[in-house]
């Protein structure tokens, strides 16, 4: 029993650290800030939730960019979150984009979060999400990869 924990602890280990390998980051030549987020693509398939870091100066910035595709297209805002505990958490007046690409309208949000808003998102599971009116259901393994990589993000120090 004890060496099966032993394992699971180290194999999670080697996913965290090949997870945070994966974080993809800019620098801007002229101004030397740094921009950090998550790969646009997956295992699982294009991933609908991404986390981007921007350093300016000595400011850090975490946005939440969210995705949901439709054949309709309508117009609103808001953004809700619901979490495999049970619990969600709403940005009533977040705007959501309209796009039109492929034959269907895209919709986004791009969330700029608090510092408490990116500690919720480092503990908590996304089960699915809501833009406006289109919902879109994270599967576990895309909202644990998405997991991971706020923990990688929020422990990356600046690069030079």
């Amino acid at each position: 029993m004890k060496k099966t924990i032993t394992a699971l602890l180290v194999a999670t280990t080697i996913s965290n650290a090949s997870i945070c390998n994966e974080i993809k980051t800019r620098t801007d030549e002229f101004t030397g800030d740094i921009q950090q987020h998550n790969p646009y693509h997956s295992p699982t398939g294009f991933p609908s939730m991404f986390l981007h870091k921007y350093i300016e100066k000595e400011s850090v910035i975490y946005s939440l960019n969210l995705t949901a595709k439709s054949s309709s297209y309508y117009r609103g805002e808001g953004v809700i979150i619901k979490f495999y505990d049970g619990t969600t958490y709403s940005f009533p007046e977040e705007k959501i984009n309209v796009s039109r690409y492929d034959g269907e309208w895209n919709y986004d949000s791009h969330v700029i979060l608090t510092s408490e808003e990116v500690v919720m998102f480092q503990n908590k599971k996304i089960e699915k999400y809501e833009l406006y009116i289109f919902s879109n259901t994270i599967t576990p393994e895309e909202s644990i990869r998405f997991n991971l990589f706020v923990n990688c993000l929020t422990a990356v120090k600046k690069e030079q």
